[in-house]
């Protein structure tokens, strides 16, 4: 591949001009209910408009038909028009694939349409019975309805519904809260309950049903001083107490109640209860505990005087009222993952499920015994730390069974006399609906006159049927909507703003930081929006403000025009060799210090951080420690990169202690992985910093922030938020006390101490004074370590000295912090007539005398970044070290992703100007789309001397037969050590016990399950390491999406083989991290994840992580499904038979891989599995591409590799 420089330079401008383009469409305004806008203290709530799209989709429909609204007819999935309207058919066949898009299903053909419906449908009587009521149903995408529990009891006293066909059970779904009783337990660890009531109040002689929720704390009480803050805070106020006295049982047969001077109330296994009620000091209904103690000290001495002092045990229940509406006010903005974690923890019951995302509770419970008020009371005393919510006119779900319908019999008839009609039930009223399309008006006759004499036979099943009538002078389409999709995919649309600004009409209304679809939950306390001027509440549109995004592409452009033009880089030859690797300078002599006998090499050896390191490893560690410019690392999956990079780093302090290294990488998790790697138990030589973020860093990479350090100075802990998996709604997070790097130091320091120079005494002293530092010393440590700081982690992105407002970034304001200096400068302001005085005005200024500069800058993951983010942090490098894989993924989404984004832009130009460069950047994406995906580290890698680049050859995750099947990706025949492409270090030079059965072992790649029954006839055994189930079920476009719902089937049938399995449940057994338990599912499509994460919530006792390849990468998991979803066969819909008649295979044929396409995308699917990996896929598709078919013909040709034939919807339905 050689180096075209302008060609390079045009291609590194179209990615960021692409990237800009995807941002300007996530930028673009979301449509909302104004009605449903309120504020409520500091949040804005509001609710998406769901038909936005859709009402503009439909608009082009019946453009496109020359139709108004009225031709429209939903309740039979149709468009009329006129019968001579004649649409070209490449362009109907057009609208329907873009409809398809929208979740709207269309036909290209004109239609005969109708609808059948089965006398024994239990699920079409009730909704007519429904309807004759007059109540509101409805029904989910998984055809259950959805009524409230009154409609359901009147229903049930219907004599038209037979008996049993109505559930014992319906599934309600509840929005759920903590309690303050939860908060006070958490924080103060104080013994307290919750209690929810119904009470009838009389106002003015009307009754009223009000709920009261009491907060009782046992055996204490509130100070003035707390309760008056709590009453600020959640209106909190003492309304009265109880006194509980506990007498001995010897004493409750010897005391005489009845000749008592006291008048004893009625006692309850030996327990008096006194209630007295609080009266209020002041008007905030603040009480003075005081001025209940008197009665309280009264009981105690009667009480003591009568049967003695140690004969009864004294109790006080103080009950406090609050505001409800105040309450969640003040404490909706808090995380609640500790308390979800805690309500799993405490709620065992099978009848109730916790859903964090949707932050709700759902519940199974008999409907003809408990309404859903009386379920809201029982669920929120019985688990006090939460309260359940309810709306009026609540609707649960409840499952119609509806075999007697005999669907399937009438189905298997119809397709056996028609085999291209299409059929599906009705959601909206259980009754199946047929399709038929035909090109003329003579197949229209002949199809009608056949259908109406075959569908006269049903009457023998028990059905009528109507088919319907086109009206005079018309014809009719199919016109399908599939509303659930529609809102599904617009949640998921909505859910990855999370945390972004918000505007409207320029000013910010705050952060969107809880979706819980389609309600919006903002945080306005940063808004600049007056939300208290008239009309300020009428808005009908938000825009997300991605300015941080917009940051990123200045950044990208600037980075860019200082390489181009040679400015303010700190390698003045980075202009020449970033855009021809031909132009960077070789190392002279490298086979000398690369040879395992020089002198230079065994120093390097001997003064290894990690004695493990490898000769692949070590020969590039080397290459890039004599390079002057630039060196490259290839570091296939499970080569050790982390490892490496760490070494890297203490090999170029070790040589050069003046080294100031920048470790970057694309992701957060990335560089908090490799700056983990150098922290050791003997030296303080390597000090790293973390710029960004707090809560965006991993776990690793916590203790080495600026912020974490300054904590730990001021409370002697660092105490971190755990993020939770990317694909968990909410960005949820949990507090934990964890490691501190400053510790370690100390720790190191205290492993010098002179033991032989020193008395016991002064040795326990100095232990004593390192174990526990106070502030001062921890204070010492923290300025010492950072005046001596000589590693950065960062990611790519953040790096910069200025944004879009020319001010410093956070990474220059850190930088400076650091290596530079912090100051203040006093500026005077005047206001707009000259007469006002000046206000002075303090400012933070940032000044560092050379910028930003690293003497390297080490750079990871760098074959998923664009040219722009590759080269972005080498600006500041005097010397650069770039690791990568490009035979990973590439940069670049797809094609298809890039052409939809392109087209909707295209759709919403505001004028001639920007449809020409929309255009012309469509053009040349279509035209060099193949250039555009190769990596810009692949063509440095290929193109540099081989002086400057070494490869990582060794690989320690998989099993050694998993590593055959993808180390064809990493074969070169110019290179003696990888000419057969990846070896297997687990087995290669000596074999580490890959196949020990002990799994303690870290070697070992044993997983011991044994399912004899696995699939399709074909066990599983321990030896089974690799296995393809050839599927031959269709794929089917979803939105700009595929699925392929046979896999799904396949991938449900494994999961309860293996939820089943003793076997795999002691192979579960013999972990405790949790994700060695995980089983990890991978598709290359996100609508395939979503169907395959639906399924799997019926898995309870499974641990699974499941999504798309793309965030697969860097992770491994013991076991892996891959869902390859691409088939030789397509349908249009679900309900889509086999038509032999008309197509070979059943279904139309097509060829394409799509994503799959990229032998990247497989190499990462396949390389993340350490013990077991399981590919679901159609080889018939797939070996049309060498690559599978090597894989395909490894996994045939391995005595312990299996290829089992699978048809889902045969094979698994027996």
């Amino acid at each position: 591949m050689g180096f075209d420089t302008n060609l390079q330079k045009e291609i590194w401008l179209k990615h960021i001009e692409v990237q800009e383009r995807v941002l300007q469409l996530n930028s673009a305004p979301i449509a909302i209910e104004p009605e449903s806008i309120q504020i409520s203290g500091q949040r804005l709530r509001l609710s998406v408009c769901q038909t936005d799209e859709l009402d503009a989709k439909i608009d082009k429909i019946k453009s496109f038909f020359g139709v108004s609204d009225e031709a429209i007819d939903n309740s039979n999935d149709t468009i009329v028009c006129d019968a001579r309207f004649s649409p070209n058919l490449y362009d109907i066949s057009q609208l329907a694939e873009d409809c398809q898009k929208y979740y709207i299903q269309l036909s290209r053909n004109p239609i005969i349409e109708g609808v059948i419906r089965s006398q024994k449908s239990t699920f079409s009587k009730i909704v007519k019975a429904l309807k004759e009521q007059g109540d509101q149903y409805d029904v989910d995408s998984n055809r259950r309805l959805q009524v409230t529990v009154e409609a359901l009891r009147k229903l049930d006293n219907d004599s038209d519904i037979p008996c049993g066909i109505l559930p014992k059970n319906a599934s309600g779904i509840f929005s759920i809260s903590p309690t303050p009783a939860y908060f006070i337990r958490k924080w103060l660890s104080i013994e307290c309950s919750h209690s929810l009531k119904y009470e009838n109040f009389k106002i003015e002689g009307v009754e009223e049903r009000r709920l009261r929720r009491v907060l009782t704390i046992h055996d204490k009480y509130f100070s003035e001083s707390a309760l008056q803050k709590f009453n600020e805070l959640w209106g909190l106020r003492l309304f009265s107490f109880d006194v509980y006295v506990k007498v001995s049982e010897d004493i409750m047969k010897e005391y005489d109640f009845e000749k008592s001077l006291y008048d004893f109330p009625d006692s309850q296994d030996g327990i008096f209860r006194y209630h007295f009620n609080a009266k209020s000091n002041d008007n905030n209904g603040n009480l003075s505990i005081i001025r209940g103690k008197w009665q309280v000290d009264l009981l105690k001495n009667i009480c003591s005087s009568e049967f003695g002092d140690n004969n009864y045990q004294f109790h006080i229940d103080y009950n406090y009222l609050y505001d409800s509406k105040l309450y969640h006010q003040n404490v909706d903005g808090i995380n609640l993952y500790d308390f979800f974690q805690d309500l799993k923890d405490t709620i065992s019951e099978e009848r109730i499920s916790i859903s964090e995302s949707k932050q709700s509770i759902g519940v199974d419970f008999d409907w003809r015994i408990t309404a859903p008020d009386q379920l809201r009371i029982e669920l929120s005393n019985k688990y006090d730390d939460l309260e359940v919510s309810i709306f009026s006119n609540h609707r649960c779900n409840v499952e119609i069974s509806d075999k007697n319908a005999e669907w399937e019999k009438i189905e298997t008839f119809l397709k056996k006399n028609f085999s291209s009609l299409k059929t599906y039930i009705s959601p909206k009223d259980g009754s199946m609906h047929f399709v038929q399309e035909y090109c003329t008006q003579e197949q229209a006759s002949q199809f009608q006159i056949s259908l109406s004499t075959s569908l006269n036979e049903l009457r023998k099943l028990g059905c009528e049927f109507e088919i319907h009538a086109d009206p005079v002078g018309k014809k009719r389409y199919l016109l399908r909507i599939d509303q659930n999709k529609i809102v599904e995919n617009k949640e998921n649309v909505v859910s990855t703003l999370r945390g972004a600004e918000f505007t409207v009409r320029g000013h910010s209304i705050g952060k969107l930081f809880k979706v819980i679809f389609p309600e919006l939950l903002i945080d306005i306390s940063s808004a600049d929006y007056k939300f208290n001027e008239e009309g300020a509440l009428t808005f009908n549109q938000i825009t997300p403000n991605l300015e941080g995004d917009m940051e990123k592409i200045k950044r990208l452009k600037d980075a860019f025009d200082n390489i181009s033009t040679g400015k303010c880089v700190k390698n003045s030859n980075i202009s020449q060799f970033i855009f021809d690797a031909t132009k960077a300078a070789p190392t002279q002599d490298i086979e000398f210090y690369t040879n395992e006998s020089s002198d230079y090499y065994q120093e390097v050896k001997s003064n290894l951080l990690n004695k493990q390191i490898n000769h692949s490893q070590l020969d590039a560690i080397i290459k890039c420690l004599k390079a002057n410019d630039i060196s490259l690392i290839q570091g296939p999956p499970g080569t050790g990169k982390s490892t490496a990079i760490a070494e890297l780093i203490w090999q170029h302090i070790r040589l050069n202690p003046q080294e100031r290294i920048l470790l970057t990488s694309e992701t957060n998790l990335a560089v908090d992985n490799a700056i983990d790697r150098t922290v050791n138990s003997t030296h303080n030589l390597v000090k790293p910093i973390r710029f960004g973020s707090d809560d965006r860093l991993a776990v690793e990479g916590r203790q080495f922030s600026i912020n974490a350090m300054e904590q730990w100075v001021e409370t002697g802990k660092f105490d971190y938020i755990e993020n939770q998996d990317e694909s968990i709604a909410d960005d949820e997070v949990q507090t934990k006390n964890g490691k501190m790097i400053l510790e370690n130091w100390l720790d190191n320091i205290r492993k010098r101490i002179d033991r032989s120079n020193m008395d016991y005494r002064s040795v326990s002293l100095w232990e004593h004074i390192l174990e526990n530092p106070d502030k001062p010393l921890r204070q010492l440590i923290f300025d010492q370590y950072k005046a001596h700081c000589n590693v950065v982690g960062a990611t790519c992105s953040s790096i910069g000295e200025k944004n879009t407002k020319n001010r410093p970034t956070k990474f220059f304001m850190n930088y400076c912090s650091v290596f530079g200096e912090v100051g203040t400068k006093t500026i005077y302001k005047r206001g707009n007539d000259f007469s006002d005085k000046e206000e002075e005005l303090k400012i933070t200024t940032y000044n560092c005398k050379d910028g930003i500069s690293f003497t390297t800058v080490i750079q990871d993951e760098s074959s998923k970044a664009t040219p722009a983010e590759l080269a972005l942090p080498l600006v500041y490098g005097k010397r650069n070290i770039v690791i990568g894989d490009h035979r990973q993924l590439p940069p670049m989404l797809d094609k298809e992703e890039f052409v939809n984004t392109l087209e909707f832009l295209l759709d919403n130009a505001s004028g001639e100007s920007e449809l020409r460069q929309l255009r012309k950047l469509k053009s040349y994406v279509l035209k060099n789309f193949k250039e555009m995906e190769i990596s810009h580290f692949q063509r440095i890698y290929e193109n540099i001397d081989p002086s400057l680049k070494g490869k990582f050859t060794q690989q320690y995750r998989m099993h050694p037969d998993i590593n055959e099947v993808i180390k064809q990706f990493y074969e070169d025949n110019d290179n003696s050590e990888s000419k057969d492409g990846l070896v297997c270090g687990l087995i290669d030079p000596i074999d580490l016990g890959v196949n020990d059965k002990n799994m303690t072992n870290p070697f070992s790649r044993y997983h011991g399950i044994q399912i004899d029954d696995f699939i399709c006839g074909e066990s599983l055994s321990p030896d089974n390491h690799v296995v393809w189930i050839d599927v031959n079920s269709p794929e089917m476009i979803e939105g700009t999406s595929r699925v392929n719902e046979g896999e799904v089937e396949v991938i449900s049938h494994i999961l309860e083989k293996f939820s089943i399995s003793n076997s795999f449940r002691e192979y579960c057994d013999k972990w405790t991290d949790e994700d060695d338990k995980e089983i990890g599912i991978i598709s290359f499509y996100s609508k395939q994840r979503n169907r395959i994460r639906k399924m799997c919530r019926s898995f309870n006792n499974l641990s699974m992580k499941i999504d798309v390849v793309d965030r697969f990468q860097g992770m491994e998991r013991n076991i892996i499904i891959v869902s390859m979803v691409r088939s030789n066969t397509i349908v249009s819909d679900s309900q889509q038979e086999p038509n032999f008649a008309e197509y070979e295979l059943g279904y139309p044929e097509q060829t394409d891989l799509g994503f799959a396409q990229s032998p990247n995308r497989l190499n990462v699917a396949l390389s993340r599995a350490k013990r077991l990996l399981i590919i679901i896929g159609n080889s018939e598709l797939f070996r049309q591409k060498d690559i599978y078919n090597n894989v395909y013909k490894i996994i045939e040709a391995n005595s312990n590799g299996k290829i089992i034939k699978c048809n889902p919807y045969e094979d698994l339905q027996k």
